[in-house]
């Protein structure tokens, strides 16, 4: 009897320490690809407001004025 409850305890522990631990990296990725998405959105305006042509294909040749 006390085998199976030390037992319980000890899966039920284990699960739920790998439940955080799984939790702790999607929150990790999630907040990783907000920052590089957020950061290229701010590159991207930076871009456009420096007058950049073409910035799919050619992000930092400048735009020549005639």
């Amino acid at each position: 009897m006390k085998a199976d409850f030390l037992r319980y305890h000890i899966e039920d522990l284990l699960s739920f320490l790998f439940e955080n631990k799984i939790n702790e990296k999607i929150k990790n990725i999630s907040t990783h690809h907000l920052t590089v998405l957020i950061m290229s959105v701010i590159l991207r305006i930076e871009q456009k407001i420096n007058g950049y042509l073409n910035i799919d294909k050619y992000p930092f040749v400048k735009e020549e004025r005639v």
